[in-house]
């Protein structure tokens, strides 16, 4: 699964072999795993950049921020 820092997912992949032995509860499961992560992951790219934005923003400005 992957997601951008917009909490967009952009795409998911689910290996055939996969489908041989899962059932739905397990894919339901394995699905909400798999968001949660590219959610927090998207959040921490965000955080990151925003983060270097304001260093950047701010950065000249003689440590008053």
């Amino acid at each position: 699964m992957n997601a951008n820092a917009n909490k967009i997912i952009q795409s998911v992949v689910i290996d055939d072999d996969f489908f041989k032995e899962a059932d739905k509860e397990q894919l339901e499961e394995l699905l909400v795993i798999a968001i949660n992560k590219a959610m927090q992951q998207a959040d921490n790219v965000s955080q990151s950049e925003m983060a270097a934005m304001t260093k950047d923003m701010f950065g000249g400005l003689g440590g008053l921020f």
